[in-house]
């Protein structure tokens, strides 16, 4: 499927802006650790905005989602930013030497909008192959950022961006999605999911907030040490990042699909690892290791991309691949109460290139 044509994708709601409820949340600051500036420096500006996208089917007249799902969703969600209050805020670039930080103050909000598309909602939605480029209507892009000419020496020549911004799209009579880009620099996917998780279980409960009393962020940024004074190294490289510095604008024809994984594939999997480990290395593992099932999954996928000697090559092996996957860092040395950070370690990426 190709690019979702603008023709057919109109606004049907404003763009609103949610915040959290009024006097609920205090004017706060958080710095950002050595672990967010890794993201300054290691990816390109314009890459670091994230966008996850999320479909439900929704098989009723436009009228009915309007009067009954998006006021839900918007009550849910300004009641999930009084506990993720940072989305809702911004990430402030100072002039370097000074540290970026993320900032909220009252008032502080997220963009929604809403729109409605006579895209095909079957086909984003199921699980075949799809191109890109059809996706990328339904998010929202990367909000403008804003210069400060203030007089105040903590603010001026300070850039700032929204940290959040939610597109919800309708396919009329079939679903809808709901479409989020977040700034890399305030979460990475595990505490996009904490906070996901959180808005959903608040829109399930009516607005109960007692459903999170198990399931809170910890913004204690004192937990997480810089013994090595890492930050300082990372800072030499992010005035790039507050000049703004592009990356080039590279098309690839990217493809998307999703696989569905049962448990008992998983177990046998993992059985296959074991057996590949005790080929090359001539023993099984160590039987402390604990074998990822990610990792699992994508040696598997791997294994099925390579292509037979004996075959004629395709497109892809004759141009070469590569094949990236992350992997969780946290500390596990962190205690429980801290390790709901707001911003979780990042993430580890490998990348496995076939040698030509």
């Amino acid at each position: 499927m190709e690019a979702i044509p603008e023709s057919s994708v109109k606004v049907v709601e404003e763009v609103s802006h949610v915040s959290p409820p009024p006097g609920s949340v205090p004017t706060a600051s958080l710095p950002l650790t050595f672990f967010d500036l890794l993201f300054l420096v290691t990816i390109p500006v314009n890459c670091n905005w994230m966008r996850r996208l999320f479909f439900y089917e929704f098989e009723r007249p436009a009228s009915d989602f309007m009067q009954t799902v998006v006021p839900g969703l918007k009550t849910s969600l300004l009641l999930a930013l009084q506990r993720f209050f940072p989305f809702a805020g911004n990430v402030v670039f100072p002039p370097p030497p000074r540290m970026p930080y993320i900032v909220y103050t009252e008032g502080d909000s997220v963009s929604f909008v809403v729109k409605e598309t006579s895209a095909d909602f079957n086909h984003l939605a199921d699980d075949h192959v799809r191109d890109h480029e059809g996706f990328l209507a339904l998010v929202p892009q990367r909000p403008p950022g804003t210069e400060s000419t203030s007089s105040s020496n903590d603010t001026d020549g300070c850039r700032q961006e929204p940290a959040m911004a939610v597109q919800v799209t309708l396919f009329p009579n079939a679903g809808f999605s709901i479409g989020v880009g977040f700034s890399h620099n305030v979460a990475d996917g595990r505490t996009f999911a904490h906070f996901m998780k959180s808005w959903a279980s608040i829109h399930r409960c009516q607005g109960d907030l007692a459903c999170l009393d198990n399931y809170l962020p910890s913004f204690d940024r004192g937990s997480v040490n810089d013994p090595l004074g890492l930050a300082s190294l990372f800072m030499k490289d992010v005035e790039r990042a507050f000049r703004g510095t592009n990356s080039p604008n590279i098309s690839f024809n990217n493809l998307r699909v999703t696989y569905r994984i049962k448990r008992s594939q998983v177990e046998l999997l993992k059985d296959w690892v074991k057996t590949k480990c005790i080929e090359v290395n001539g023993s099984s593992p160590i039987k402390s290791v604990n074998i990822c099932s990610n990792m699992c999954l994508y040696v598997g996928l791997l294994d099925q991309t390579t292509p037979n000697p004996d075959s004629s090559a395709s497109i892809i092996d004759r141009l070469g691949r590569t094949f990236v996957f992350p992997l969780p860092s946290r500390l596990q040395s962190l205690p429980k109460s801290t390790r709901n950070i707001l911003r979780e370690l990042p993430h580890v990426t490998f990348d496995i290139s076939k040698e030509e």
